[in-house]
């Protein structure tokens, strides 16, 4: 059902001679923290039961593959998100501990996407360029 939606999402968007980026998220908690609101824990073992178990990677990996197959920009902040937990504590990271980035982290994001625009921008320029050259 995910990827069913994600391709008309896509297919919209491109019918609509739209251009589109696709923005991995964050990772979930990868633990229940301590300091996670009590009315929250049942959710917060929910979700973080979903990042361990890999269900997480395979929604997310599964959608950039079809946004790839399907010639859509991916802006993967997920697998930075993943680089992250080889070395620090995500569930920190996140301001309910449970699903959405500290403000700080909000940077990543920002940054990521800046990158993938200019990066657009500079294939699209020299697209251009060879294409003058070459008339």
């Amino acid at each position: 059902d995910y990827l069913t939606s994600m391709k008309t999402i896509f297919e919209k968007c491109k019918a609509a001679k739209t251009d589109v980026i696709f923005m991995t998220p964050n990772m979930l908690n990868t633990r229940v923290a301590s300091d996670t609101a009590e009315r929250h824990l049942s959710y917060a073992a929910k979700t973080a039961e979903m990042q361990n178990s890999g269900k997480m990677d395979e929604y997310i990996y599964s959608a950039i593959r079809l946004a790839r197959e399907m010639g859509v920009t991916v802006c993967d902040c997920y697998s930075k998100w993943k680089e992250l937990a080889k070395t620090q504590d995500v569930t920190a990271l996140l301001i309910n501990r449970i699903n959405h980035p500290t403000p700080e982290m909000h940077a990543l994001f920002a940054d990521a996407l800046y990158e993938v625009i200019l990066a657009d921008a500079q294939n699209t320029a020299k697209a251009e360029s060879t294409m003058t050259v070459q008339s």
